[in-house]
C-alpha cells in the first residue's frame, strides 16, 4: 500500500514555508503582467487592423504562452511602438516580485537539493519575461540578459526564445531591488492612469510557477472563507455579533466558494482529481502551509491560522464521509431512523482539547514517518499514519454522518409529505440533494468545503472557555418565527377594522405566515437543525420574510410615507414641535424613498405627490369669497379587486443590504459592492464600476471581503435605528393608528384654516386612515399656499398643532425599543423596590405545560384564565429565588422564597411579598420539589383527583401524561393518600411505564407510543373506569372515553399533545359523552387559590409519612444559562423529562 505524503507540517518539520506577504506579492505580479498583456493585446489587435506582417502575429488571448509574448514584443520592437510609461513600470515591478518569488524557492535548494530543477524551470520562464522587457523597452535600463542576436531577431519570431539560464540573478541583475511594498513601487503603482481598466486575469499555460501557485492559491481561498466565519462565530458566541449576522456572511462566503469550484474543480477533472493534482504539486514544490496574510490572522484571533484545507485534510476527509454516506449510510434503514435529541455541545469537545489532541497527533505521525518528504510511504508507515487519522478524525466523522443524515431526512421528507423544505432555510441542503441524486461517486468541492465549515462553526460556537454556551440557535429561530407569525396576525386583525389591505400585501402576508408556521412545526433538535449556521440562516430567512413583508406593508397606500410627510411639515413649521424618536428614525431611514434626497422645508404638497407618484387630480373651485383657486390632490386607486397601490417607492432591496446580498442569490448587485467598497459613500455604481468592484473581489481573498461586508452590514444590527431588528409591522400599525387619530381629532375640533375642505366636501365625518390621509393632503396644500400667497404665519397654524396632538397621543409611552425584534435576549432595568417587595436572584425555573397558554393555544385571550403573555415581555413561571433586597419585614436579605406563577424568565426579579412563600431550609425537603410535587403540579393533582373527580377507594382511576409532573402526582395521590382501588397510567415509552408502576405505585401503565396501544389500554381497564385525570387530550382522551364507566367523570387538566398543533382537535369518540352520560370538568389551580397552604400541608405530612415519595427520579434538573431557558421548556413537548422538569439557573 502506498499514501502520498500531504500530512500537515509539523512546527518542528525543516520545510521552508512561504512569508505571509506571498499572497499579496502573487497576486499583484499577476495584476501587473496583467496591464502589460491587455496593453499588447490591444497593440497586436491595431497591428493586425493598419498593417499586414509577413508572419502572422497570434492573437494575445486570456490563455496564452510565452511564445505568444515573445511574439507581441517582437512586434513591438520592429515598428518601435513605445510603451506606455505604465505599462513599462509594470513590467518591471513583475520582474522585481518574480525574483523575490523565486528567491523563496531557492532557499528551499539548501534543505532539499532535488528542487534544483524545477528551479530552473522557474528561471526560464522568467528569463522569456526579461527577453520581453528588452525587446519592449530597449530604453530603459536593460537586463544582463544575452541580448537577441541580429540573425536571431530576423528569424521567424517562433524560433525566439531564451536558453535555459543557470543565473536568473545575473538575467535579472540590473532591475532595481525595490521591495513589493517599497515607496518606489508603490507610487510606480500609482502611475497607472484612471482611464485605463483593471485588466482581466491572464494566464500563461507553461508557467510551471502559476501552475501550482494558482492551484495552492485556490485551496487557500477555503482556508480563508474558513477563517473567517469561524472568527465571525466566535463573536457571536460571545455576544458581540449578532447570530443572524454571523449566518449571513458565512453564507455569502460560501455562496461565493462555491461558485469559484463550479468553475475551477471540473476544469481541473473534478475533487479527485483536485485532491490527487494538490497534494502532489504541493510536495514537488515542498509548500508548507504558507499563511493567507499576517492581517487574517490577527482578525481571527486563529493561532496557528485555520489551514486543514492548505494542509490537505480538509479536502479529503468530507470527501470521504460524503462518498460512504451516500454508498452505504443513506441504505441503512436503523441507521437513518435515528432521531436525535441532545445538546448540541455533546458532538464536540473545547477547542483548547482539539488543540492538545491535534498536537499529540502530530507528533506521533512525526513519529510515524522515516522520511516526511519522501512522496509515497511505505506500506507499514501509511496504514499506521491512517489509523492514527481515523482515530484523530473519529468525533468530526460521526458529527458529518449526523449532518448528512439529518439533511437526507428531510429530503426525504419532501417527497414523502409532498412539502417542499425551503432551501434557504437549511444550508448544505441543495448540494447534498444533487450529490445523493447524482449518479457520481465524488462529491464537488463547493459541498466538501461546506460540510467542512458546518463543523468548524460549531466547533467555534458551542464552547465558550471550556463551557457549553447556552445559546440555541435552533430556539432562537423558532422565537422569531413565532413573533414574526404574531405580529402578522396582529397586523390582520388591526386591519379588519382598518381595511387597508392590497390584494398583494394580503396574500404576501399569508404566505409569510404559512411559511413559517410549517417551520415551527417540523419538531427537530438535531445537531444539524441546531448548529449555529442553520439555525442562524433560519434567522436570516425570517428577517428576510419580516423585512420584505413589512416594509411592503409601510408602502401600502402610501400611509407611513404620508405620516412622515404631515410630521416633517409639523417639524419644519409648527411652534415648538415636539420630536417623535420613531418618526425621527423612519425619516433619516426612508429620506430617499419618502422625501426624494432630502425632507423639504417648502413646496411641502409637490413633494409628498411625487413620492406618491400615479396621477393627479386637478379641479377649479370657488370659495366662499366668489374667487376661484385650484386644488390639488392625488389619484388614488380605484381597482374594484383592491389589487392596486401608488407607487412602490419604499423597497427592502434598496434599503438593507443586509437583504440585497439575500435576495439576489447572494452574489450581489453592483449597487451592493458599491456601499461595501466606499462604506455607504456611494449607492450607485456605472458599468465600468461594477467592473472594477469584480476585479477587486477576485484579487484578494473572499474572507477578506467578508471582514468589509461586516464592518458595513453591522450597522443595520448595531445602529440606534438598526433596520434588521426593526418590527415593520409594528410601525406600519403605529402610522395607521395616527391617521386614524387624526381624522378623528379633525372631525371633532376642525381647523380654522381647514374649513375650505370640508365646504368642498373634500372632507366629512370619517374617521380611519384614508381620512386622515386625506386630512393629510388638505394640509400640506394649504400651508403651501399660504406660504407663498398670504406670507402668512404659519407656527400657529391650527391644523399642524392637530397633527402633532393626534401623533403624541398615539405614541404615549411608547420607546423606540419597543419596535425593534424582541425574539433576541433583552436587558431591561428593573424598577425600585416599593413598599412590601423584594429584590430576588432566581435559582430554579419551573418549567410547565400549562405555559404554552400564555403565549396562545387557539383561545381568544379574554377567555383565558390569566392574560397572555405580551410578545417581547419575559415569560411568566413558577420560580424559586434567594432575597438580595428586601423592603418586606416577613422577607429578610438571603431568605429562600417560592412563587407559584408571578416569576420570569429571568436571572433577576421584584416579587411583591404577598406573592411568594418563604421555604425552611431545614425541612429536610429539597427546594425544587416546591416546583413539582409540593408546587403547582402536585396542588393540581391534588385539587383535580380530591376535588374534581371527588375519588375515593372504590374508584378505578386511569391519568394520561403520568410520567409528567402533575401525571406523577396524581398517580402518587389516588393510590397512596385516596388509596383508589385501581390506578392505570398512560405514558409515553416502555420505560417511562416501567417507572410509573415500580416507582409511583400505579397498578399498571400503558404506552401510547405502543402500536398495540388500544389492546393495551382495554386489558388495563378491562371493567371500565370511573375517573380519568387527563393531560393530553387528542388522540389519548379519545381512546380513554370508550373505557369509561356510566356516570364517569372526566377532570380536564391540560391538553398538551394540542398546544403546538394548529390543527383543531377532533373526538371520534365523542358520543360516548352522551351515551354513557360522561362529566368533563376543566379547572385550573387558581379555583383553589385560598386552600393552596393547606394543600401544601397536607402533600408535606404525606411526605413525611412515605406516602408520597420524592427523590431524585422524580424530577429532572437541567443546568443552564438564561439564553438556555426555552430550549429547557420545549423539552417538554418533546418527551424529554421524567418526573418534574426543573431549570437551574446557572449566573
Amino acid at each position: 500500500m502506498a499514501i502520498t505524503s500531504s500530512l500537515p507540517a509539523s512546527s518542528s518539520a525543516t520545510n521552508t514555508a512561504f512569508s505571509s506577504d506571498f499572497w499579496d506579492l502573487y497576486k499583484s505580479s499577476k495584476r501587473d503582467t496583467g496591464y502589460v498583456l491587455d496593453w499588447l493585446r490591444r497593440t497586436v489587435e491595431n497591428a493586425a487592423r493598419t498593417k499586414k506582417s509577413k508572419t502572422a502575429i497570434a492573437p494575445i488571448g486570456e490563455r496564452l504562452t510565452v511564445q505568444n509574448l515573445l511574439q507581441a514584443s517582437e512586434l513591438v520592437s520592429k515598428r518601435q511602438i513605445t510603451a506606455p510609461l505604465y505599462v513599462r513600470g509594470a513590467f518591471k515591478r513583475t520582474l522585481v516580485k518574480r525574483r523575490q518569488i523565486t528567491e523563496w524557492y531557492r532557499q528551499r535548494e539548501a534543505i532539499d537539493p532535488t528542487v534544483q530543477p524545477a528551479n530552473e524551470k522557474h528561471a526560464f520562464f522568467n528569463d522569456a519575461l526579461a527577453t520581453a522587457y528588452a525587446l519592449m523597452c530597449p530604453d530603459q535600463d536593460e537586463p544582463a540578459a544575452q541580448p537577441v542576436s541580429e540573425k536571431a531577431a530576423s528569424k521567424p519570431t517562433r524560433e525566439l526564445a531564451p536558453q535555459p539560464s543557470k543565473n536568473f540573478f545575473d538575467v535579472l541583475a540590473n532591475i532595481p531591488e525595490e521591495e513589493p511594498g517599497s515607496p518606489v513601487l508603490e507610487l510606480a503603482e500609482r502611475d497607472v492612469p484612471q482611464d485605463v481598466p483593471e485588466p482581466p486575469e491572464y494566464v500563461f499555460v507553461d508557467d510551471p510557477l502559476a501552475e501550482i501557485l494558482d492551484l495552492h492559491l485556490y485551496v487557500l481561498e477555503m482556508d480563508a472563507l474558513v477563517s473567517a466565519a469561524k472568527h465571525f462565530w466566535k463573536l457571536a458566541a460571545n455576544g458581540d455579533m449578532p447570530v443572524p449576522l454571523a449566518a449571513w456572511l458565512t453564507t455569502a462566503g460560501f455562496a461565493a466558494t462555491k461558485h469559484l469550484c463550479d468553475i475551477v474543480t471540473p476544469a481541473i477533472g473534478g475533487h479527485q482529481a483536485l485532491i490527487h493534482h494538490y497534494t502532489s504539486k504541493r510536495a514537488d514544490l515542498g509548500i508548507s502551509g504558507i499563511d493567507v496574510s499576517k492581517e487574517m490572522a490577527e482578525k481571527t484571533g486563529e493561532s496557528p491560522v485555520y489551514k486543514d484545507f492548505s494542509d490537505g485534510l480538509a479536502l479529503a476527509f468530507p470527501c470521504s464521509a460524503l462518498i460512504n454516506f451516500k454508498r452505504d449510510k443513506q441504505h441503512d434503514s436503523n441507521f437513518m431512523a435515528v432521531v436525535e435529541r441532545q445538546p448540541i455541545a455533546k458532538s464536540f469537545i473545547p477547542e483548547e482539547k482539539e488543540k492538545q489532541d491535534k498536537e499529540a497527533f502530530m507528533q506521533n505521525v512525526m513519529k510515524t514517518i522515516s522520511d516526511p518528504y519522501e512522496k509515497e510511504l511505505p506500506q507499514h508507515e501509511a496504514v499506521a499514519v491512517m489509523q492514527l487519522l481515523a482515530e484523530r478524525q473519529a468525533i468530526d466523522s460521526n458529527a458529518m454522518q449526523s449532518v448528512l443524515r439529518s439533511i437526507t431526512q428531510l429530503i426525504r421528507d419532501e417527497k414523502t409529505k409532498g412539502t417542499s423544505v425551503k432551501d434557504d432555510f437549511n444550508p448544505l441542503l441543495p448540494e447534498t440533494r444533487e450529490f445523493l441524486q447524482s449518479k457520481d461517486v465524488f462529491p464537488g468541492t463547493g459541498l466538501v468545503v461546506g460540510l467542512q465549515m458546518m463543523l468548524e462553526t460549531c466547533k467555534s460556537f458551542v464552547y465558550r472557555d471550556s463551557v457549553p454556551n447556552p445559546m440555541n440557535c435552533r430556539m432562537m429561530a423558532l422565537r422569531f418565527a413565532q413573533e414574526v407569525t404574531q405580529n402578522i396576525q396582529l397586523v390582520n386583525d388591526h386591519d379588519a377594522v382598518a381595511k387597508n389591505h392590497t390584494v398583494p400585501v394580503a396574500s404576501g402576508l399569508v404566505g409569510v405566515s404559512d411559511r413559517l408556521k410549517a417551520f415551527m412545526r417540523e419538531k427537530r433538535l438535531d445537531l444539524y437543525s441546531q448548529s449555529p449556521w442553520t439555525g442562524g440562516q433560519q434567522m436570516v430567512q425570517i428577517i428576510a420574510y419580516a423585512l420584505e413583508a413589512g416594509l411592503l406593508l409601510c408602502n401600502q397606500r402610501g400611509i407611513v410615507g404620508t405620516v412622515l410627510h404631515g410630521y416633517n411639515a409639523v417639524q419644519q413649521l409648527a411652534e415648538a414641535p415636539i420630536k417623535n424618536p420613531l418618526l425621527d428614525a423612519l425619516s433619516n431611514f426612508l429620506v430617499e424613498a419618502v422625501f426624494l434626497g432630502r425632507a423639504p422645508s417648502s413646496n411641502f404638497q409637490s413633494v409628498w405627490m411625487r413620492f406618491l407618484g400615479g396621477g393627479i387630480d386637478k379641479k377649479n373651485v370657488r370659495g366662499k369669497d366668489g374667487k376661484k383657486f385650484a386644488i390639488t390632490l392625488p389619484k388614488r386607486p380605484t381597482n374594484s379587486n383592491n389589487s392596486t397601490d401608488f407607487q412602490k417607492r419604499i423597497d427592502a432591496f434598496s434599503l438593507s443590504l443586509f437583504h440585497n446580498l439575500y435576495g439576489t442569490d447572494w452574489m450581489g448587485r453592483p449597487e451592493f459592492w458599491a456601499q461595501v467598497f466606499t462604506s455607504r459613500t456611494k449607492k450607485t455604481a456605472s458599468k465600468q464600476e461594477a467592473m472594477q468592484y469584480e476585479t477587486k473581489l477576485h484579487r484578494r481573498p473572499f474572507g477578506d471581503a467578508l471582514y468589509m461586508m461586516s464592518d458595513v452590514v453591522s450597522e443595520e444590527f448595531n445602529s440606534e435605528f438598526p433596520i434588521a431588528k426593526v418590527n415593520f409591522f409594528a410601525v406600519y400599525m403605529t402610522c395607521v393608528d395616527m391617521l386614524t387619530e387624526i381624522s378623528r381629532r379633525a372631525v371633532e375640533e376642525r381647523p380654522e384654516e381647514l374649513r375650505w375642505a370640508w365646504d368642498l366636501g373634500g372632507m366629512d365625518s370619517h374617521t380611519d386612515a384614508a381620512a386622515g390621509f386625506a386630512f393629510i393632503g388638505f394640509l400640506l396644500q394649504d400651508v403651501d399656499t399660504r406660504a407663498t400667497k398670504t406670507k402668512a404665519d404659519l407656527s400657529k397654524h391650527s391644523g399642524l398643532r392637530l397633527v402633532q396632538d393626534a401623533i403624541n397621543h398615539v405614541w404615549g409611552e411608547k420607546k423606540l425599543e419597543d419596535f425593534f425584534w424582541k425574539s433576541f435576549l433583552v436587558t431591561s432595568e428593573l424598577p425600585p423596590l416599593a413598599a412590601d417587595q423584594v429584590l430576588c436572584r432566581v435559582q430554579y425555573i419551573s418549567n410547565d405545560a400549562g405555559q404554552r397558554g400564555f403565549i396562545g393555544i387557539g383561545v381568544a385571550d379574554d377567555r383565558m384564565y390569566v392574560p397572555p403573555v405580551a410578545v417581547g415581555a419575559a415569560m411568566r413561571a413558577g420560580i424559586i429565588a434567594v432575597v438580595v433586597d428586601s423592603r418586606a419585614a416577613s422577607l429578610p436579605v438571603g431568605s429562600t422564597v417560592m412563587t407559584l406563577h408571578m416569576g420570569r424568565w429571568a436571572d433577576t426579579v421584584v416579587l411583591d411579598a404577598a406573592d411568594c412563600q418563604l421555604l425552611d431550609p431545614a425541612s429536610g425537603i429539597a427546594p425544587t420539589h416546591f416546583l413539582g410535587a409540593l408546587g403547582a403540579p402536585g396542588l393540581a393533582a391534588y385539587y383535580g383527583v380530591v376535588e374534581v373527580l371527588r375519588a375515593a377507594p372504590a374508584h378505578t382511576l386511569v391519568v394520561s401524561g403520568a410520567a409528567g409532573a402533575t401525571g406523577a402526582a396524581a398517580v402518587q395521590i389516588a393510590k397512596r393518600i385516596v388509596g383508589c382501588r385501581r390506578v392505570v397510567g398512560i405514558a409515553g415509552g416502555a420505560a417511562k411505564c416501567a417507572w410509573v408502576v415500580s416507582a409511583l405505585g400505579a397498578d399498571a401503565c400503558v404506552d401510547y407510543k405502543s402500536a398495540g396501544f388500544h389492546e393495551e389500554l382495554a386489558r388495563a381497564t378491562e371493567g371500565y373506569v370511573e375517573l380519568f385525570f387527563d393531560n393530553v387530550g387528542g388522540a389519548v382522551l379519545d381512546a380513554v372515553l370508550p373505557r369509561m364507566a356510566r356516570g364517569g367523570t372526566v377532570a380536564v387538566c391540560g391538553a398538551v399533545a394540542t398546544y403546538n398543533d394548529p390543527a383543531p382537535m377532533r373526538l371520534g369518540n365523542w358520543m360516548e359523552v352522551v351515551s354513557m352520560r360522561l362529566q368533563l370538568k376543566g379547572f385550573i389551580l387558581l379555583d383553589y387559590a385560598e386552600k393552596i397552604p393547606e394543600a401544601i400541608g397536607k402533600l408535606v405530612e404525606a411526605v413525611r409519612e412515605g406516602k408520597v415519595v420524592l427523590g431524585e427520579e422524580m424530577e429532572t434538573v437541567v443546568e443552564t444559562g438564561i439564553e438556555g431557558v426555552p430550549e429547557t421548556w420545549m423539552r417538554l413537548f418533546e418527551g424529554g423529562n421524567r418526573g418534574k422538569l426543573v431549570t437551574k439557573l446557572v449566573q
